[in-house]
């Protein structure tokens, strides 16, 4: 197999590396508490009746015994155990991706439960949302290829899913990102700055993506999207309240 002919029902790992979106960092109400295990990338407590996340939806096609990396319960990285594969930490930005990855491939080298080297794994990279909303900066390009490529050299059957900065918007006013009235730094950029740092993530997901097409290896590869567009009729109800930027999924 592929990854071209990658299906739900190959999928034996789920990892995750990133952001607050992939710590849950706020999901708890009333707290600042990491509740990794309803993290919307790799998030296992509960089923896909009461938690949408990307392992419960998997768990659709697969059995759940046979879906390892899954994150449980509270807290830091470093307070759950390392097999589950959640490496995320809250304010990370893009430059720190090579050390999360460097740590994703320790712990995954580490499961001893399953044949790691045959079986697919799912790593999803949140990256974006709060490098943009609090620092109004564009990607460390060079960072992100590297955090690819050690995960090229490290798995060696995987699919990762580099996801970029949230948009959220209103189902009637689509190009406006509720996002930007929420987030300190850009509260007081005008339209044309905020354009020309989207076209910053944009070129450089774009980069990315052509060098991982370059790599063709079959068992390895990266989509990545510069941009996670999420509509809704009621878009303030993602939001956790008194948070500054962060999104509720």
């Amino acid at each position: 197999t592929s990854t071209a002919d990658l299906s739900p029902e190959d999928i034996g790992i789920i990892a995750s590396m990133g952001d607050s979106l992939a710590t849950g960092a706020g999901l708890w109400p009333r707290t600042d508490i990491e509740f990794r295990g309803a993290a919307f990338p790799i998030g296992g407590d509960a089923t896909i009746d009461g938690l949408v996340t990307v392992p419960n939806i998997l768990r659709e096609f697969i059995d759940s015994n046979m879906l390892h990396g899954v994150s449980h319960g509270m807290g830091q990285r470093d307070q759950l155990p390392e097999n589950q594969l959640n490496v995320a930490v809250s304010g990370a930005s893009s430059s720190s991706m090579p050390k999360q990855a460097s740590e994703l491939v320790r712990r995954m080298k580490q499961l001893r439960e399953l044949d790691v080297f045959n079986t697919w794994a799912l790593v999803i990279v949140t990256i974006g949302t709060e490098e943009v909303c609090k620092n109004c900066t564009g990607p460390n390009t060079k960072a992100l290829i590297e955090a690819l490529d050690v995960l090229n050299r490290g798995i060696h059957k995987a699919l990762v899913i580099l996801l970029g900065p949230i948009h959220v918007t209103s189902l009637y006013e689509q190009k406006f990102n509720l996002l930007k009235t929420r987030c300190l730094c850009s509260q007081s950029k005008d339209d044309r700055f905020m354009s020309a740092l989207s076209e910053q993530w944009i070129k450089a997901f774009e980069h990315v993506q052509t060098h991982m097409e370059n790599a063709k290896r079959k068992t390895f590869n990266a989509l990545a999207l510069p941009m996670l567009t999420v509509t809704s009729r009621y878009p303030y109800s993602l939001f956790i309240p008194n948070k500054v930027c962060f999104c509720c999924f």
